[in-house]
């Protein structure tokens, strides 16, 4: 009844290379899977720039209209909005990457850290706007990580604060 269990390729393998084998083939493919995985994510966490979510392409119905409010599930809509707010930040963390890589954000930094520290020496990118900043940020957070809705109004609020940021920086 116990060999009926077994399939004929298990039933191999435990012949070929005996039960400790077997074992001991099972255990280095785990820690193997398991060191690939880690270094995976090490990987990611150093990651300095958030992808595009929302390509140009997808921005448009199949039709060739440009009803973006096409969606009636609300929830869509604001995803949208979402995706669109973190390719806005991406364009202003594009900007900076463009006028000096230093610039760009350090790993584990908050978005409003980061601008903060445009705004002083060393760097003095950014002239002004505490003001902006701080709003900047906080839809930031609004759109990336709160439940409430953040549809039309809030992205393009979102949007022309961040290029008020564009305009307030100092190219060099």
């Amino acid at each position: 009844m116990a060999a009926d269990s077994v399939s004929s390729t298990d039933a191999k393998l435990l012949k070929k290379l005996g039960g400790v084998g077997l074992v001991m083939t099972i255990i280095f493919a785990i820690s193997s899977l398991g060191r690939d995985i880690a270094a995976r994510l090490q990987r990611i966490s150093q990651l300095r720039m958030e992808p595009r979510m929302l390509s140009e392409q997808f921005n448009k119905p199949l039709d060739g209209t440009a009803n973006f409010e096409s969606p009636s599930d609300q929830y869509t809509r604001s995803y949208k909005y979402r995706m669109k707010a973190m390719d806005k930040m991406t364009e202003l963390d594009d900007l900076l990457c463009t006028i000096d890589f230093k610039y760009s954000r350090k790993k584990k930094q908050s978005v409003r850290d980061h601008l903060k520290s445009l705004q002083k020496s060393p760097y003095s990118v950014i002239r002004g706007g505490d003001d902006t900043i701080n709003e900047v940020s906080g839809m930031y957070e609004h759109a990336r990580y709160e439940t409430k809705e953040f549809g039309a109004l809030q992205y393009r609020k979102f949007a022309y604060l961040v290029e008020q940021l564009k305009d307030s920086l100092e190219l060099q």
